[in-house]
Order: C-alpha cells, then structure tokens, then sequence
C-alpha cells in the first residue's frame, strides 16, 4: 500500500459562526424530531443550503438572510419527488448531499439498524433485543434529483424537462485509507476529494479532513493507497456533543461550513429553532 506521505497538518483555526434558522417541526407531519438537532448532510448549490435530517425521508432548504444568517425554510419530502422502496414515511438515514450541476444528489446510510434496549429491560432481555437487526429498505437509497432554478433559488423536483433520474447508471467503488474512522461526508475541491471523517457509529472520538489528490483522474474501482491520501486537518475534539456530519464549500476562499449532530446546547436555540454551524478555513 506504501508509505503514508510525512506531511500532516495540526488542528484548524478557530471558525466564524452562521446562524440556521428553521421552522417548527410541527409545520412537518412527517418529522418526529426537531430537525436542527440532528443534522447529518450539507450541500450548496449558489445561495441555496440544502441540509437534511438522518430521522426523516426529506431534504431542507434554506436560504440566506443575511451574511451572517440562513432561514427561510422549506422542507421537500422525497417521498413525492422519487419513488421511495418504504414509501414515504419514516426515516431515511440520509447520509449525504451533493450538488452538482443542476442535480442533487441524495444518499441513504446503506446500513443494518440495530433494536436499542428499553427503559427497565433486565441484562439478559436487553441482550436479546440487540441481537434482533432489521434491513430499513429506504436507507439502501441512492437519487439523482433534478434542481429547478427560479430567482437564484434552487428547488428540487421530480422533473425539469427532460431531466429526471434514469435508474440505469452504473458506479465504481473504491476503498479508502482513513485511519480507523468512518466517512461523514464527501466534497470536491478541484480535482481532488475531501473526507470528513469521524468515528463510526456512534461513537466518541477525534474528526478531521482527509484529501484524496487528484480523485476525479481515477476511473476504475479499486483500493486507494495509503499515500494518495494526506491528513489536511484536525477538528476540535467536544466529547459527547457536535460530531461534524456535513462538509460543504462555502463563499471565502478556502473556507467550508461544517453542520454538526448531536450538537452542543450552546449551539441551539428552540424558539425559533436555530442552529449554530461553523466556517472553517482550511
């Protein structure tokens, strides 16, 4: 596999703050949680954020409000835009968001859900409920939407014309080098990948940034060496609390806003429901 590459660079600096202002979750009747307390994927397409939560089976928008704030929210349900395995309800494990072009791309864990315990259960009875594991059909998902332009404001739809999604597309896979940590989320700078990357599962641990060099030149599937991947960055390691879930360029130069899951109390507000993400310089 080779040698890991010498360099490696130290913790990011400080960030500036955006605000997220969303609606309540009772304007959604398909949402059971507060939506800006479990963010997990972020994309940009001009001034649109598109954000989503892993409990739903939808996409947000929001739009800015000012240079310091984003609001205006609206909740599009996939439901109604492609046909889901599960149908429209429930949760989608949405794990990341894509801009590219006029399309966004959605992206389900892909993952086997575990029971979780409940309240009282006896050791033995709680043992037996995390052995029990269920395939959710609408987390193995992967959508092409097409993104309709109106006032510099981009919404997604199940048709823009002749766009739509085909369903006959085929695609590679690769393995990559990430040092023990699962992938959080993917975004392109250039011709090269960045990786936010964080522990897997839920998990507690340290996050950071990895760079793919050049990952748009490799056209067939395969395992990624150890030195076609540098360590760019460290971010701050919270315990607990703001596991970094989404990654996505943001306007200055080299600078990317990250949302964060689980995040800290001092991040939250409830009325409105406000969220604190971080602008990161790397």
């Amino acid at each position: 596999m080779g040698e890991r590459r010498a360099s490696r660079r130290g913790p990011a600096r400080e960030p500036r703050q955006i605000q997220l202002t969303f609606e309540a979750k009772s304007r959604f009747p398909r949402v059971d949680d507060p939506l800006h307390k479990d963010v997990s994927a972020a994309a940009r397409h001009g001034e649109s954020l598109f954000l989503c939560c892993d409990e739903t089976a939808g996409v947000d928008r929001l739009l800015p409000l000012d240079e310091n704030g984003y609001g205006r929210h609206e909740h599009f349900n996939l439901g109604e835009l492609v046909e889901l395995p599960d149908g429209p309800d429930g949760e989608m494990d949405i794990e990341g968001l894509d801009a590219d072009g006029d399309w966004l791309w959605v992206v389900g864990s892909h993952s086997l859900k575990r029971d979780k315990p409940g309240d009282g259960e006896s050791p033995g009875d709680a043992l037996g409920t995390m052995a029990s594991i269920d395939r959710d059909p609408n987390r193995a998902f992967l959508a092409r939407v097409p993104l309709r332009v109106s006032h510099g404001c981009a919404e997604p739809v199940a048709q823009d014309g002749e766009r739509r999604i085909d369903g006959r597309r085929r695609y590679r896979k690769h393995l990559l080098p990430t040092r023990g940590q699962g992938i959080r989320d993917l975004a392109f700078d250039g011709d090269d990948l960045l990786l936010l990357t964080g522990p897997t599962t839920a998990g507690d641990g340290a996050a950071g940034i990895l760079r793919w060099r050049d990952a748009v030149s490799v056209t067939t599937s395969g395992v990624v060496p150890d030195d076609g991947v540098d360590h760019e960055t460290e971010l701050p390691y919270r315990g607990a609390v703001d596991h970094p879930e989404g990654l996505v360029r943001w306007f200055g130069k080299n600078e990317w806003l990250v949302v964060y899951d689980s995040p800290a109390e001092q991040r939250l507000d409830s009325e409105p429901a406000r969220l604190m993400a971080d602008v990161w310089r790397i």
